[in-house]
């Protein structure tokens, strides 16, 4: 019996940093590149827009990056917000995604240069090392990582699957730097960008370096969807007075009057409400629907684990396979409203 499991906490310990690291020439130090962006409405003056772009490094210990104290992200440029007076509107956000290509591709070259011959850096103790710089992650929403990636919003910004796939339990192929390169010949599912600033960077693949983002992906999904379907098949009532009768509990949320008319949804509310969801309505629904929605919860808290072996990743993949097997339920069951399909 084989008791050998990998354990994957930090970047550091995925398989990608070690195929990134192979690439390098021997002695080589890796210093993955972590970029953020999202806009942000500034009302005190006004109401303007600021969108700030962000840089640290994946080598720096998640417990670290999570506390903002510690300032592991730095302000590397705020990235333009322009405002275009072309009669056709449809231009409007085709100049603007090339010109928020453009211009990080101008902040970033140093960077470039670094992941191609390398670059010589200090270590805390000064030792000089030889480091490679390679874009590692980008952290932002979903419709800027449609941006970042050239693909039209109907296309997913990490596969070569269009909306119709999405349903799909069939993985697509990955959306690759060569892949791209290959569409943009062709013009396919691209969003009018013709020179994405992450093309002629070394070693940087789009299906690697976007990852699935905690509050908009597993939060704010379950929200938008998850809960409008227990809502669908209970009833919007019912499923708020469910929700009332909860027994207060020490350190738990309590909604005595519902969650239907809860506004401002933080990531801590969306939390709360998955955490009791299974339970409040098993019983009032079909079996496979409520199987459905169990193995979709189950998938997103696996997902969240601060420490991921093998055997967690076979959990993983069954439960979201489970998902896929039992779907079709909720169609039945009217549960995703007037859409036929997925």
């Amino acid at each position: 019996m084989d008791c050998t499991q990998h354990i994957y906490t930090e970047w550091l310990t995925g398989d990608k940093a070690w195929e990134l690291q192979d690439a390098l020439p021997d002695g080589a130090t890796l210093l993955g590149i972590m970029l953020s962006s999202n806009k942000t409405h500034i009302t005190q003056v006004g109401n303007c827009q600021a969108h700030p772009l962000l840089i640290s490094l994946a080598n720096i210990l998640a417990d670290v990056h999570r506390k903002g104290s510690t300032k592991s992200y730095l302000l590397l440029a705020l990235l333009p917000v322009p405002k275009f007076v072309h009669p056709n509107k449809h231009l409007h956000g085709i100049l603007a995604s090339r010109l928020l290509h453009q211009v990080i591709s101008i902040i970033v070259k140093p960077l470039k240069k670094a992941t191609e011959v390398g670059c010589m850096i200090s270590d805390p103790v000064r030792n000089l090392k030889h480091c490679f710089t390679p874009h590692v992650t980008y952290i932002t929403d979903t419709p800027e990582q449609h941006v970042i990636t050239c693909v039209t919003n109907n296309a997913s910004a990490i596969s070569m699957a269009v909306s119709k796939q999405f349903g799909d339990p069939l993985c697509c192929a990955a959306h690759t730097a060569s892949k791209t390169h290959q569409l943009l010949i062709v013009k396919w599912q691209l969003n009018g960008v013709v020179s994405p600033f992450w093309l002629d960077w070394a070693l940087v693949e789009p299906s690697s370096f976007l990852n699935p983002e905690i509050l908009h992906h597993f939060f704010k999904m379950f929200w938008d969807h998850d809960q409008k379907w227990c809502s669908r098949m209970l009833g919007a009532d019912k499923l708020d007075f469910q929700f009332s009768l909860l027994q207060t509990c020490s350190r738990y949320q309590h909604f005595p009057d519902g969650i239907m008319a809860l506004k401002q949804m933080s990531m801590q509310l969306h939390w709360e409400v998955q955490q009791y969801i299974v339970g409040i309505v098993a019983g009032d629904i079909l079996q496979d629907t409520l199987t459905t929605i169990q193995a979709l919860t189950d998938f997103h808290y696996h997902s969240q684990a601060p420490k991921l072996a093998n055997v967690d990743i076979t959990k993983l993949t069954t439960s979201l396979q489970e998902f896929h097997d039992n779907k079709a339920a909720l169609m039945d069951a009217g549960a995703c409203g007037t859409l036929d399909h997925w």
